[in-house]
């Protein structure tokens, strides 16, 4: 008792636990975990007065049977587990508010992912899933930029990129606000749609890297000019082919049309 006495003044002096948050009970106990830590405070007793101390007065009605008989073994987390389990939103909650009540709002698209993932939780969804459901709640102008990235493309990498853009559109509405002449509205606007076509470029790049390899450098890739095309659409019937032209009856290739076997044996 009298180490638990000379502990709390010294914490109580030092510690500043943040308000209780409602909206994810678990993402607080976390952060007054780390302040616990980082404090030395290993006491249930004193953990548990400090939890009390924070707790308003709906989740205080919850939890009121551990509040009036303190328990005896390991007060604070039993408290901590109780508050969990009765006030928390359960799996099936963050899964529901997930799918169906996440906006983008006034965040940003890699802000988003990581709050999506956050409710996500200890629950397993594949990436495909998951990447589809961010990218579904970013604005259309966004994902037709994104969309020929490849599936094989990390989801963090897509949500740098959707930064860049949602930063290009979100600097162009601000301006857009403010009474500007028509010629820099213009500017601004052409400055956007540069940014807009230099990031699908970039996107292009990616896709391309490593995937394309030269036609040229091909093997028997041979490129055809438009001369020879428009020679072979005049149909000539005495036409002889460039390998008897240049070889002779040496020649050990032969193209169509070509006269030259007829001549030789005309002659």
């Amino acid at each position: 008792m009298e180490s638990q006495s000379s502990e709390t003044p010294l914490a109580t002096l030092s510690l500043n636990i943040p308000a209780f948050n409602t909206t994810n009970t678990k993402s607080w106990f976390v952060q007054i975990q780390a302040l616990f830590d980082a404090k030395r405070i290993t006491s249930q007793r004193t953990r548990y007065c400090y939890l009390v101390e924070k707790l308003p007065a709906d989740i205080v009605e919850e939890v009121m049977d551990l509040l009036e008989n303190v328990p005896d073994d390991n007060p604070y987390d039993r408290l901590k587990e109780a508050i969990l389990k009765r006030t928390g939103a359960s799996n099936e909650a963050m899964l529901h508010n997930l799918f169906t009540q996440v906006e983008l709002g006034d965040r940003t698209p890699s802000h988003l992912l990581r709050h999506m993932r956050t409710l996500l939780g200890d629950n397993k969804m594949s990436e495909n899933i998951m990447r589809s459901l961010w990218l579904d709640k970013l604005p259309t102008t966004t994902t037709q930029i994104l969309a020929p990235m490849t599936e094989e493309t990390q989801t963090e990498k897509l949500a740098d990129i959707a930064d860049q853009i949602h930063e290009s559109f979100r600097s162009c509405r601000v301006n857009s606000i403010q009474p500007q002449p028509a010629q820099q509205r213009d500017r601004e606007f052409n400055d956007l749609k540069s940014t807009v076509e230099r990031l699908s470029i970039q996107l292009q790049g990616l896709l391309q890297k490593d995937r394309q390899y030269p036609r040229d450098k091909c093997p028997g890739y041979r490129k055809r000019s438009f001369s020879r095309g428009r020679t072979d659409n005049r149909n000539q019937k005495d036409e002889i082919c460039y390998y008897h032209k240049r070889f002779g009856p040496e020649a050990r290739r032969c193209t169509h049309p070509c006269s030259f076997n007829n001549a030789n044996a005309g002659n």
